[in-house]
């Protein structure tokens, strides 16, 4: 136990003791342990999250050294999702860890996600972006959306109530704006850090906007709030 209250005293001027035990008794789950996905998992782990479920199916290649977390030298080509769970176990043993080795798909993400308190966003494709919006929503499960693309990101939470997902992709694109601007070390860390915030902030019922997505401009480091309320089409 004082180890516990040693390792966590950072946060108790932020995070309250009851707020602490909110995350310790909490199941995240993380789909994608790549670029945002890293820092996500990262954040969520020194925390105190009491359980994180880790989903991804890639490996990690070169391009990924200059801004992933987890990406190695000398784990290219070895899978991300074992190197997160070795990160973790590292960094903070408490946390159980559920890593599952799946591609998420519209089939499979409602026995992904069962028995989430909420679910991170850190996958690269947008129709899975989508699918896990839809899926969320049907179950009831908050999810923390994201995305990056050069130096500009967005984050939303998405809730049965309140869906913006959709609202965001509706014109049918295939890919994001990082397929044209790339994405520099930064922005994931960034973008990562603040969704870790965001959730905590529904965890621990605090202030948050809904029914539109909170937008990251690093050009200029400005965060805006843009509603998607009356853009979904029908």
């Amino acid at each position: 136990m004082l180890i516990q209250q040693e390792r966590y005293k950072r946060n108790y001027k932020t995070i309250s003791l009851e707020q602490q035990q909110i995350l310790q008794q909490s199941l995240i789950t993380v789909i994608g342990c790549g670029g945002l996905g890293g820092f996500i998992i990262e954040g969520l782990a020194r925390s105190g999250v009491g359980t994180l479920r880790l989903i991804d199916f890639d490996t990690f290649d070169t391009s990924n050294l200059n801004r992933q977390l987890f990406a190695t030298e000398q784990g290219v080509g070895q899978s991300k999702l074992e190197q997160a769970v070795k990160r973790i176990q590292a960094v903070n043993h408490t946390v159980v860890v559920e890593a599952i080795a799946a591609k998420a798909d519209q089939d499979n993400l409602p026995e992904l996600i069962q028995g989430s308190s909420l679910v991170m966003d850190g996958v690269d494709s947008i129709e899975v972006k989508i699918w896990l919006e839809q899926i969320c929503n049907k179950m009831g499960i908050p999810l923390i959306h994201g995305a990056i693309g050069g130096n500009y990101g967005q984050m939303a939470v998405s809730l049965p109530t309140a869906p913006v997902v959709a609202a965001l992709y509706q014109n049918g694109q295939q890919d994001g704006i990082e397929k044209e601007l790339g994405n520099p070390y930064y922005t994931p860390c960034v973008i990562g850090g603040l969704m870790v915030k965001l959730a905590f902030d529904v965890l621990f019922d605090g202030d948050y906007e809904t029914g539109g997505f909170y937008f990251i401009d690093l050009d200029s480091y400005m965060i805006n709030f843009f509603s998607t309320k009356g853009d979904v089409q029908a």
